[in-house]
């Protein structure tokens, strides 16, 4: 059985950040709804330094490029 749903996302422009602003308010409803938790597990951008007004662990952000380096 599934014990976690882990989310990442892709860009965290206008809508990467209003979909981890609906998934950190809504967690327990979403929680509830799946049977199991929902954490976000990465984020990729290509500014991890800019501040987003949402409070995550650092170690959550990674640059775009670590991301698209393994693409060949």
């Amino acid at each position: 059985m599934i014990s976690r749903v882990g989310v990442g996302i892709i860009g965290f422009g206008t809508v990467g950040t209003g979909v981890a602003k609906i998934l950190l308010e809504n967690a327990a409803l979403i929680s509830r709804r799946v049977g199991v938790p929902i954490e976000i597990v990465r984020i990729a951008d290509l500014d991890v330094t800019r501040n987003r007004g949402l409070i995550l662990p650092r170690r959550r952000y990674s640059p775009i490029r670590r991301l698209t380096s393994s693409w060949s």
